[in-house]
């Protein structure tokens, strides 16, 4: 049972691991050097993240599913699976609208094959390829999305536009967002 407080330390600690993995890359981060900068021991530290590989986890959480799938999927307001689509596929064009995560991100993904990334990613990936599928199952069922769509290979390439919309330089005003609602207009019935 973490210490009271303990929620604060273990966001500064994330919040530090971010910072390091934007800065200096995902080999460099050393669990002493993310707890100096937050101020606490090493101990501390490892009372919240026993090893370097849960620290990378939580990151990629924190980027992930708070930084992307809470916003964009569990806070949606969208009343059809067309709108909800729509409103995933231009909230991951946009990004975090933070240089610092999206650094970070980029670094995990350049990383995706090391061994603290690659476990925690791929469930990840399993999970976002799980709501992708049930979305254009949803999509069909309703009659929003055509019915001729294979769900998990439209989840395939829902997955690879949104990886690609993370990783790229940036694209002339307009044209990541107009992309977004052309695959949208692509995949309705």
């Amino acid at each position: 049972m973490a210490a009271t407080g303990g929620g604060d330390h273990r966001a500064e600690i994330v919040r530090a691991a971010t910072r390091t993995i934007a800065r200096d890359g995902l080999p460099a981060v050393r669990v002493r050097a993310v707890a100096r900068e937050v101020g606490v021991s090493h101990a501390t530290l490892h009372y919240y993240f026993p090893t370097k590989a849960d620290l990378v986890t939580a990151v990629l959480r924190e980027l992930i599913y708070e930084g992307l799938a809470v916003p964009l999927v569990e806070r949606s307001t969208a009343t059809t699976v067309r709108d909800e689509l729509r409103g995933l596929l231009h909230g991951v064009v946009a990004g975090y609208g933070d240089d610092e995560r999206t650094a970070a991100m980029m670094e995990i993904l350049r990383h995706g094959d090391a061994d603290e990334v690659a476990g925690p990613f791929g469930r990840f990936l399993d999970t976002w390829r799980g709501y992708l599928v049930d979305l254009v199952r949803r999509g069909q069922a309703v009659g929003e999305l055509r019915a001729d769509l294979d769900p998990d290979a439209t989840a395939g390439l829902l997955m690879e536009f949104c990886l690609g919309a993370q990783t790229r330089t940036p694209l002339p005003p307009g044209l990541a967002t107009g992309g977004a609602d052309q695959l949208v207009a692509l995949l309705s019935a």
